[in-house]
This record gives C-alpha cells, sequence and structure tokens, in this order.
C-alpha cells in the first residue's frame, strides 16, 4: 500500500492509545453488563510504548520506534489492536499493525492474532522494495495466528514460570514449495521481583520450522532464537500516572545476533 495509508493506520492506533504504558494494562473505564442475571466489570486498556529498537522472538525489527494500543477485556475474553512505526519516511521505514482476539481463565489462554507489517520483495527488475500493504491481499500480507498459553503462577504463587505456543494458521509464511509451512515458536519465561524494586525476567523461546520458510531462523526443524534477560520497574505517582522503565539484553543463537533494548511508557 501507498505510505499515506502506512501513515493512516498506524496514526487511528496511536490516537486511540496516547497517554498509556505498552502492554501494560491499566483500569480507565469499568463497564457493567446484565448477563444471566450476573454482572460483569469490563476493563478498557490504553497503552503508549517507546523502545530503542523495536524486536519480535528474538529478531531486531526496526530502531527507535513507538507502539500503541488498546484493548478490552470483559469476563475473561478480550480484543484488542497493537501497533508500531519507527517514524521513517519512505520505502525504509516499518510499521506493524495488530489485532487480536482471545480468552483467558484458570491461567489458560487461547489468542487468535492478524499481525500485518512492513515486508520485502523483489520487484521485476532484482531490487529489493519493502512495502506495507494493509488492504492488499490478506494471503500476501497478513498472518493470522493461533497461541495458547499457560501461567503456573496463577496455580502456585512461588512459581512465576508461563509457556506458550504460537503456531502461524495462514499467511505467507510459505515453505519453497509454496505451501503453508505452519511455523511455530515456543517460549517459556520466569519472572523474579527484587524486594518490589525491580523485576527480572528471563524468557527463552525457540522455533520450529520447515521447507526453508524463516520465519524466525534459518535453520529447519528445533532452533533456540530468543534469550531474553530483562529488567523493569513501574513508578506509581499518586494514582494519577505511571511511568515504567525496562531495559533487555536479547540474543539469538540462530543468527549469531544480539542486541540492547531500552524502553520507557506512560499511563493514566
Amino acid at each position: 500500500m501507498k505510505n499515506s495509508i502506512k501513515f493512516l493506520a498506524i496514526a487511528a492506533c496511536m490516537l486511540f492509545s496516547m497517554g498509556a504504558y505498552a502492554q501494560e494494562e491499566v483500569t480507565t473505564e469499568e463497564v457493567t453488563t446484565e448477563e444471566s442475571g450476573s454482572k460483569y466489570k469490563g476493563t478498557l486498556s490504553l497503552s503508549v510504548d517507546a523502545v530503542s529498537n523495536a524486536y519480535w522472538r528474538g529478531s531486531k525489527l526496526a530502531g527507535f520506534s513507538i507502539q500503541p494500543g488498546i484493548g478490552f477485556d470483559i469476563a475473561g475474553f478480550n480484543v484488542g489492536v497493537w501497533g508500531s512505526t519507527d517514524f521513517v519516511y519512505g520505502g525504509d521505514g516499518y510499521s506493524e499493525l495488530d489485532w487480536y482476539i482471545g480468552y483467558s481463565n484458570w491461567g489458560v489462554s487461547l489468542t487468535l492474532t492478524d499481525y500485518c507489517w512492513t515486508r520485502s520483495y523483489e520487484t521485476t527488475d532484482g531490487l529489493t522494495a519493502t512495502v506495507f500493504d494493509y488492504f492488499g491481499k490478506y494471503a500476501d500480507n497478513h498472518y493470522l495466528e493461533l497461541s495458547l498459553g499457560f501461567d503456573f503462577g496463577y496455580y502456585f504463587e512461588k512459581v512465576p514460570i508461563y509457556i506458550n505456543a504460537n503456531t502461524i494458521l495462514y499467511g505467507p509464511n510459505l515453505k519453497s514449495d509454496g505451501s503453508q509451512a505452519y511455523s511455530t515458536y515456543l517460549e517459556v519465561g520466569y519472572s523474579y521481583s527484587v524486594k518490589k524494586i525491580v523485576d527480572l525476567n528471563l524468557a527463552v523461546g525457540a522455533a520450529i520450522e520447515s521447507g526453508g520458510a524463516a520465519m524466525y531462523s534459518p535453520n529447519d526443524g528445533f532452533s533456540v532464537v530468543n534469550i531474553d534477560l530483562g529488567a523493569s520497574h513501574d513508578f506509581n505517582i499518586k494514582d494519577i500516572c505511571s511511568i515504567g522503565v525496562s531495559a533487555d539484553v536479547i540474543y539469538n543463537p540462530a543468527t549469531s545476533s544480539i542486541m540492547f533494548v531500552a524502553g520507557v511508557g506512560f499511563a493514566m
């Protein structure tokens, strides 16, 4: 899609999301509904984050980026939209706009996500071009993913470990013969609070690839692609505004790459 569409999509997401911390749920409105005589309180969450590098599952996507989002959660069901832009205007910039819907309860979560991001392709004259074509052909520009997660901390307070599995069901995640690759990403993570001042986080992710799909790793089969060691802290200012800071070191053994990511976010 033309750059104008790219910026319209990201701007729309940002307008909804300014004023809050990325991916940290903050209750801004309570909605009560009547269903079978029961009352459910819904939570509206807004988010915005500024990061030194945009990365995903061990891979760097872009440099300095703004990442806004908005979500709504009621009775375990959640739906939302999340975006990212690096503000590099022109063909080399990176943009992303994702929608998700899911359900979580009893420590188990099931999520369906639609990803759309800037992709590279080869032109007829042999050159490489980039495009963010949100309204283009779905099969060429969107990735549909199903995720299943389990949080052990829900049952065991002293075991703050989670595990999740994510598989691409549809989209341009293809084998060399053109068939669907169903690339899968597995991750296990652990968090530990140091005197309730700093939260330390460790995540290890691995990919299962086939047919040269190279969604996460250049190698077929099982490969560790993400070792993420991070620290974060949230500052609450009189229950009016919160400021969060984070720092992560990410190593990808499959590509022998390493990066440092610093982030700051605001919520109110």
